[in-house]
């Protein structure tokens, strides 16, 4: 009888983990000495890796400089890395260079390089060392640029709609629960964003024993996703957004259907027709797996406290809740930034 505890992963589990996991190796003269400690730090960051002092560089020393971005917590103001364009001296020879500069997998960045659309590859929090590593993917072949995190204002969600009237002239928005209503004529809905929301609840249990070790007892988990669609108009940075749950699609009338997903196709279709120069960007999906490197998932562990279990022994509860919605925020966020932008 096998062991219980051996899990089957199917053959390519590993294949969108980083090829760039080896340890580097460098030549003595490419080390850079600390003049704080005297210690020799390799050249793929700006700070000593010993005392942690920022490192003095001559302009020879930053020519070979070849940084490898760290990972920046998800609570850290920090900066995005936009891939914008591909220049003229591009080669599909450097894009190893690049994945290992932004600790990247090989095949995921070259589907985003090759899509040929804006969107943040890479994430960290020293400027310095991101000019350097925009510098190094310009030479490389690529247009960057940066966006600080603060410019997103994840931290606002989009106002959410109850309900949508359509007329020749505009849209009245009514706000969830308020009641209030904004209105959006045609030529000032620049941006509609559809994607949608994910949540995975996992409830466990286990024996808590005193000194003993904790036995699990058992586990449950639930998943949910939704449709959302964010609307921004050319006087509001913040937006509207709709869910599938909760919203009044009599603005369908006849067209109406009997699932929310078929509900919201026909939104979406009547937003475009309303405001057909609006842009519509519907890429998230697609892209969701490459943004989860840059911008993590939110994950939230409560416990639930130890509860009696029969005699003498204790139960203790957690709950672990994991959502994407700070990073569809931040992603529809970064259309609008982008829309303005390119304007």
């Amino acid at each position: 009888m096998g062991n219980e505890n051996e899990q089957n992963f199917p053959a390519d589990w590993l294949e969108d983990l980083s090829s760039h996991s080896k340890l580097e190796s460098y030549t003595a003269e490419e080390m850079i000495e600390c003049t704080n400690c005297r210690r020799k730090t390799p050249p793929n960051r700006l700070d000593c890796i010993y005392c942690g002092v920022k490192l003095e560089l001559s302009e020879e020393q930053l020519k070979i400089l070849k940084p490898i971005l760290r990972n920046t917590e998800s609570w850290k103001n920090a900066f995005n890395v936009v891939f914008h364009s591909k220049l003229s001296n591009w080669n599909d020879r450097n894009l190893p260079e690049i994945s290992k500069m932004i600790r990247s997998n090989d095949r995921i960045l070259k589907e985003v390089l090759d899509a040929g659309k804006p969107l943040p590859i890479a994430r960290g929090e020293q400027q310095e060392e991101l000019r350097i590593v925009g510098n190094r993917m310009e030479e490389l072949g690529l247009k960057t640029w940066l966006i600080l995190d603060r410019e997103f204002s994840a931290e606002t969600p989009p106002l959410r709609l109850r309900k949508i009237r359509f007329s020749k002239a505009c849209i009245e928005l009514e706000i969830f629960n308020s009641g209030n209503v904004r209105k959006i004529t045609s030529d000032k809905l620049v941006l509609i964003v559809t994607g949608a929301l994910f949540e995975k609840r996992i409830e466990s249990s286990e024996k808590h024993m005193r000194n003993q070790e904790n036995k699990p007892l058992d586990t449950a988990e639930i998943s949910l996703d939704e449709l959302v669609i964010d609307l921004y108009s050319q006087d509001d940075p913040l937006g509207y957004r709709v869910f599938s749950r909760g919203f009044d699609f009599s603005c369908l009338g006849d067209e109406k259907r009997m699932t929310a997903n078929q509900n919201m196709s026909l939104l979406v279709e009547k937003l475009v027709a309303f405001s057909p120069n609006a842009v519509h960007d519907k890429d998230y999906l697609e892209h969701r797996a490459f943004l989860g490197g840059v911008w993590d998932v939110d994950e939230h562990k409560d416990s639930k406290g130890v509860k009696r279990k029969g005699i003498g022994g204790y139960k203790r509860e957690t709950v672990t809740t994991t959502n994407n919605l700070s990073q569809f925020t931040k992603y529809s966020r970064f259309k609008r930034i982008l829309d303005e932008t390119e304007k």
